[in-house]
């Protein structure tokens, strides 16, 4: 569960209402759900409600609603803010002191998101 500012909330509610939002397929099945869509790959769907639940699901390969793992929080919050600019504030900012990925340029192409595993598409680490 995230804790959503009142601002986020009330952009969820605008996509779900149709308003501003995506009209791809993963966006339907997401509204579908009572979510907004945050990312689709084929095989799985990750969504988020007003709640500040985040959510699995894919109608096309028969993955049941269930919540999605904790350990996926930050990935799933990152690639959501790359579709969703509003979703922004809720991925950690560069603190300083922090270094470049060395092993991802980040996000250097949202349209083709990178989603690294030492930096999960942010394009820093911290230092050591």
């Amino acid at each position: 569960m995230v804790e959503l500012p009142p601002t986020v909330i009330t952009e969820i509610f605008r996509v779900l209402n149709g308003e501003g939002s995506l009209q791809f397929a993963i966006d339907d099945e997401a509204r579908g759900h009572g979510c907004i869509a945050l990312m689709g790959t084929i095989g799985c769907i990750w969504g988020l409600r007003p709640d500040g639940s985040l959510w699995q699901f894919d109608a096309d390969f028969q993955l049941p609603l269930s919540r999605l793992l904790p350990e996926l929080t930050l990935l799933a919050l990152i690639a959501g803010s790359q579709r969703y600019a509003w979703l922004a504030p809720l991925v950690p900012a560069r603190p300083d002191g922090s270094i470049d990925c060395p092993v991802c340029p980040g996000p250097t192409n949202p349209s083709l998101p990178v989603f690294c595993a030492c930096c999960l598409g942010l394009g820093w680490v911290a230092s050591q």
